[in-house]
């Protein structure tokens, strides 16, 4: 099976699952992805996408709208 962006999340997801200390931030995880990204480019495989191609998406999807993120996450990066 060729590892695709559906596919490969999952995986890793069921894998670092049992680390987390918080099983809701480990089901958001997951959960952010499903609705956004899985439909609109979940079926490409891994090795077909590019940068670029990540980056429209998450301009032009609302996975990218953080307005449900408090706004010290959203400004972590940013130190």
């Amino acid at each position: 099976m060729v590892p695709t962006l559906e596919t490969t999340p999952h995986t890793l997801h069921a894998e670092l699952r049992p680390g987390w200390e918080n099983f809701k931030h480990g089901q958001q995880w997951i959960n952010t992805l499903t609705p956004y990204a899985f439909p609109a480019i979940g079926a490409l495989p891994l090795e077909a996408l590019l940068p670029d191609m990540l980056s429209t998406f998450c301009a032009r999807s609302g996975w990218a709208r953080l307005k449900h993120l408090p706004k010290w996450r959203m400004t972590m990066n940013g130190r």
